[in-house]
C-alpha cells in the first residue's frame, strides 16, 4: 500500500514540474510574440489559447505515430507468433 502512495506522490510531483515548465515556456512564447508585435500586449488570452491548440495538435502528431507504431509492431508479433 505505501508503494502505491510513493508512485502517486511521484506522478504528482513530476504533473507540477510539467505544469510549470509549460506555463514557463508559454511566458517566453508571450514575451518574443510581443517583442515582435507590441500592439498584441492586451491580446494574452488569444496567443495563449493559439499556443495552447499548437501544443494540443503537436500531441495529437505523436499520439497518431505512435499509434502507428504500435499497429506495426502488433502485425509482427502476431505473424511471427503463427
Amino acid at each position: 500500500m505505501g508503494e502505491g502512495i510513493e508512485i502517486e506522490k511521484e506522478i504528482r510531483e513530476v504533473s507540477e514540474k510539467e505544469a510549470i515548465e509549460l506555463m514557463k515556456e508559454f511566458c517566453n512564447h508571450y514575451e518574443e510574440h510581443i517583442k515582435e508585435r507590441p500592439e498584441d500586449i492586451n491580446r494574452k488570452e488569444e496567443i495563449y489559447q493559439s499556443w495552447s491548440i499548437q501544443k494540443i495538435a503537436g500531441i495529437h502528431i505523436v499520439i497518431l505515430k505512435l499509434v502507428e507504431k504500435i499497429n506495426t509492431l502488433s502485425e509482427t508479433v502476431r505473424y511471427y507468433h503463427k
